[in-house]
């Protein structure tokens, strides 16, 4: 026979293998099949390895065969070297392995065939590649195999029983190749204990990222393992695509830790997430597997009352809003220049008022509150006066604030009666009337500019304001400032906790049994929530066209569990209840 050399061309006969080839039960084997593999022969590549020097592919190899005959014998003539022997025959195979062709020399490797085996086991590669990528080699055989799975299960099929040298190589990037023994036993599936855990070095894929949605803040917390593989991660990208995109935006980058917030979806849109992994070089790794969430509330929205028009019990401008002890709305139209009463449920009950300038007339009524007798304490926007009604109308008491423009209104729980005023980029104040309308005290603001947000509740006044921010609007930097009733400061809070970078327009504020204060956002229709300490707590509402949805919000107030929220465009008042 002709035996080919690792070069390719034909070989110098140099060393003789001679052998015995027999069955399980000790007779001959004949017509057996029996391949001399190089024992660096790689199946993959069909090479005999790589050089020292470069790294660069050797020769490649093609194995030596030959048959026994009927007694089980069989000879040939190799190149000096090591092999491993495989052999087969009526079902069932031998290993071999480091045979020894010696120039000049005969080796006599005599071999029993046996019941074959397998291996089934798991790959993992902790850095997020997949498992199908891998190829499984038996060196020194022909023998290569794939997982089956994302999952990285893998079965060899029936091998000889012996113990094989085994190299797990991907074609994913940054695996280092992993060489380990695997032993094949006789007649057996043999289950691995652990899996084969291939050594990543690139930057990881982050991997077990889950969501936890609190449906009362409408928060979404991102989730995800710490890397224990690869390179070092410095931070982390956080990737959104809404459920009718088809591209995933940046939303946070740097994040340093393993979770991260967010806070700014919309009710009812869908949301898909996805986070990378970022080296200390500034490179970024592939991106996780998504996680979605949809974005409810718990503020349920209950119903709609009112109507758009110019006719009795109708809107055309709903602002500011207010409940008296009976839990009956009061709401003042602007455009309409009238103070509209409904009952809790949203029947239309009464309305009283006529536009005009004159003491006891209305001018684009806005501010609105009710004073312990139920008397009706009316602002108008941009005026300089606010006057108390009785319940039908009748004028009680008129006050020409004379300052610089009303911009929010609020009556306490004795029946005393305070207006912010100011003007953009001016001196801003806050003036304290006694319920029969004397002036017993005014303080300044801190602030440059004035939101329509004033209410004073449980001994302390809060007022919405905002100063200059980095990007030179002044709704960038919204605060609330916080006095007592004798405008003492007691603090400034900022009120963009828990918003990201949009406008914030605050028109009226409201608090409820708990003390916590409920912030009208116009500019986002939404209605932002703090709890007693003012820390931000939950939010609800947006700008849509849906049923539960806001144009222009302009008032809110809260009766027990329900909150009445005004809006312009269609006209209406819309209800909650509050959780």
């Amino acid at each position: 026979m002709t035996c080919t050399s690792p070069s390719g061309g034909t070989a110098t006969e140099t060393g003789n293998v001679s052998g015995i080839v027999y069955n399980a039960n000790g007779s001959p084997a004949a017509n057996a099949t029996v391949h001399f593999y190089p024992v660096s022969y790689n199946p993959y590549t069909k090479s005999l390895g790589k050089t020292k020097a470069t790294g660069a592919a050797t020769t490649t190899a093609t194995p030596d065969s030959t048959t026994t005959d009927a007694t089980g014998h069989y000879s040939v003539k190799l190149d000096s070297g090591s092999y491993n022997l495989l052999a087969s025959g009526s079902g069932n195979q031998a290993y071999q392995d480091s045979i020894a062709a010696v120039t000049g020399a005969t080796v006599h490797p005599n071999d029993t065939l046996r019941t074959p085996g397998s291996i089934t086991g798991v790959i993992a590669m902790p850095g997020g590649g997949n498992p199908e990528t891998v190829f499984i080699i038996f060196m020194g055989t022909g023998s290569v195999w794939f997982p089956s799975d994302t999952f990285g299960h893998f079965a060899t099929g029936n091998m000889a029983p012996g113990k094989y040298p085994v190299r797990f190589l991907t074609t994913t990037a940054n695996y280092k190749v992993l060489d380990t023994t695997l032993t094949v036993l006789a007649g057996t599936v043999d289950t691995l204990a652990a899996p084969i855990q291939l050594q990543f070095n690139g930057i990881p894929v982050p991997q077990g990222l889950h969501i936890q949605y609190d449906s009362l803040k409408e928060i979404v917390t991102l989730i995800w393992n710490k890397p224990t593989t690869g390179t070092k991660v410095a931070s982390y990208n956080v990737y959104r695509e809404q459920s009718d995109s088809t591209n995933y935006d940046l939303i946070k980058g740097g994040v340093s830790d393993t979770t991260w917030q967010d806070s700014t979806g919309v009710q009812g849109n869908t949301y898909n997430y996805r986070v990378t992994a970022v080296d200390t070089i500034s490179n970024e790794g592939g991106r996780s597997g998504a996680v979605g969430v949809t974005i409810t509330s718990v503020y349920t929205f209950l119903k709609k009352f009112g109507q758009q028009g110019s006719g009795s019990g109708q809107f055309l401008s709903p602002n500011h809003i207010a409940i008296d002890a009976s839990g009956n709305y009061w709401i003042a139209d602007g455009n309409r220049n009238k103070i509209i009463k409904f009952d809790s449920t949203g029947s239309f009950l009464l309305e009283w008022g006529n536009a005009g300038t004159n003491s006891g007339e209305l001018n684009n009524p806005y501010y609105l509150g009710i004073d312990p007798m139920g008397n009706i304490v009316v602002g108008e926007w941009g005026g300089n006066r606010i006057q108390k009604f009785d319940s039908l109308g009748g004028l009680i008491i008129c006050i020409d604030s004379a300052g610089l423009g009303i911009a929010g209104l609020s009556v306490d729980e004795t029946g005393c009666m305070y207006i912010s005023t100011g003007s953009s980029g001016i001196q801003n104040y806050i003036y304290k009337y006694s319920s029969n309308g004397i002036l017993s005290k005014s303080w300044t603001l801190k602030s440059l500019y004035l939101n329509n947000g004033l209410l004073v509740r449980k001994g302390k006044v809060y007022c919405a304001a905002a100063n200059i921010g980095n990007s030179g609007q002044s709704y960038n930097n919204n605060v609330i400032e916080v006095f007592d009733t004798t405008g003492t400061a007691l603090s400034i809070v900022q009120d963009r906790q828990g918003a990201g970078s949009e406008i914030i327009d605050s028109r009226d504020f409201a608090m409820d049994s708990l003390g916590r204060l409920y912030d009208l956002d116009t500019e986002n229709g939404r209605i932002r929530i703090f709890d007693s300490n003012l820390n931000y707590f939950a939010s609800f509402g947006q700008v849509g066209i849906g049923a539960s949805d806001f144009s222009h919000p302009q008032g809110l107030t809260i009766n027990r569990q329900t909150i009445a929220i005004t809006d312009i465009s269609p006209a209406a008042v819309h209800l909650f209840k509050l959780p």
